[in-house]
This record gives C-alpha cells, sequence and structure tokens, in this order.
C-alpha cells in the first residue's frame, strides 16, 4: 500500500545519507592530532570501511522487495556499529549518541514491539558499556541511557497512537465500502426507476428500472 511505499522510501533516503557520510569518513583523513595515536586511525578506517560495507549489502537489498528484511538489518546496523565503535576506539565517545537513533528509525519503520525491542537492546548496550569499556566517562553513558529512556518511550506510544489511527481509518473505510455497496444494492433492486445526476447535470447512475 501507500504506507509501505511511504516507508520503502524512506528507508533508502537514510541508507543512502547514512552510504555518503560513512564515504566521506573513509575518503577524508583527519589530522593527525585527531587520534591519541596512529594505530587508532588505522581502527577508525577499518570501522569505517566495514560500515560502508554492511550499509551498501543493506542498501541493495533495500532496492529489492524484501523492505521488512532490509528495514530489521537497517535498525540492527544502526544500533550495532556505534556500539562496536565505542568498544573499539572509546576516545570517540559521541558515537554512542547513535544507538538513540536506532530506535527513530524503528519507530518509522517497523512496528510498535520492534520499536520497544529496539529501545531495550539500545538500553542493554550503552549499560554493557560500562564494565566493557571503562575509559568511557559513566557520566555520558547514563545520561545517554536516560535520554533514551525518555526518547524512546515518547517514539513508542506515539507510534502505538499512530497504529491504532490507522487501524481506525480501515475499519471505517470497509463500513464505508459495506454502507455504498448496500446503497447500491438497494437502487438496482428497485421496481421504480432511479437515477443519480451530478452537479454538471451529467448522470452518475441509471438502474435497469
Amino acid at each position: 500500500g501507500s504506507d509501505l511505499r511511504r516507508r520503502a522510501r524512506l528507508l533508502s533516503a537514510l541508507l543512502a545519507t547514512d552510504l555518503l557520510i560513512t564515504a566521506l569518513a573513509v575518503a577524508v583523513p583527519l589530522p593527525p592530532q585527531a587520534f591519541p595515536s596512529p594505530s587508532f586511525e588505522a581502527a577508525r578506517l577499518r570501522q569505517s570501511v566495514s560500515a560502508l560495507i554492511i550499509l551498501t549489502l543493506i542498501y541493495g537489498l533495500s532496492r529489492t522487495r524484501r523492505f521488512q528484511l532490509a528495514a530489521v538489518a537497517a535498525v540492527a546496523a544502526i544500533s550495532l556499529i556505534p556500539f562496536a565503535i565505542a568498544l573499539t576506539l572509546p576516545w570517540m565517545t559521541e558515537v554512542i549518541a547513535f544507538v538513540v537513533l536506532a530506535v527513530v528509525v524503528s519507530s518509522q519503520l517497523l512496528s510498535v514491539r520492534a520499536t520497544l525491542l529496539t529501545a531495550l537492546a539500545g538500553l542493554v548496550e550503552l549499560l554493557l558499556l560500562l564494565p566493557l569499556a571503562p575509559q568511557i566517562n559513566p557520566r555520558l553513558v547514563v545520561g545517554t541511557a536516560a535520554f533514551a529512556v525518555l526518547l524512546s518511550t515518547y517514539l513508542i506510544v506515539a507510534a502505538w497512537l499512530r497504529q491504532s489511527d490507522l487501524a481506525q481509518l480501515e475499519t471505517q473505510s470497509v463500513h464505508l465500502r459495506e454502507s455504498v455497496d448496500r446503497y447500491r444494492q438497494t437502487l438496482d433492486h428497485m421496481l421504480e426507476g432511479g437515477q443519480i445526476i451530478g452537479f454538471d447535470w451529467r448522470y452518475l447512475y441509471v438502474n435497469e428500472a
């Protein structure tokens, strides 16, 4: 339907943007003073190339009929790639905020249940950074986790309300079609002649009588 096409276009646009940003991260070298040691630049480059390959594969998948699988893979990648970067490059602390982005994307592309699972997975990832990456400031991790909980709650409630509204509109549409069918059947079986004329005086309907 139209909603599926909208979500497919949104996913393609998101992945195309991610690919562009990641390609720039691979192509544009950073100054040496931006890294604690030369080995970190090589590690950053490996991470960026790996992310570029993963996002390219997901983008290719999104251009097929496997939208649902591509959407799940995109949300998983957006959540796990920053987590992997934070573990291997702990000085790049700003990447942990991108874990929250996975919840935002899931709320637009997937179901409420999937968004809830994404939020829980992101929270677990952030809490795992405390023992696995002690170099990262714990206050930053806890603050990001608190923000993730607040934002996830809002997005999940909003997604649930949106799905409820869509379900209600679908029910009303079904009732309207049934009402139109009953009205047409009544006119079709009338013994007297029946007709419907539009505002331009053209016949819109004439029964057999």
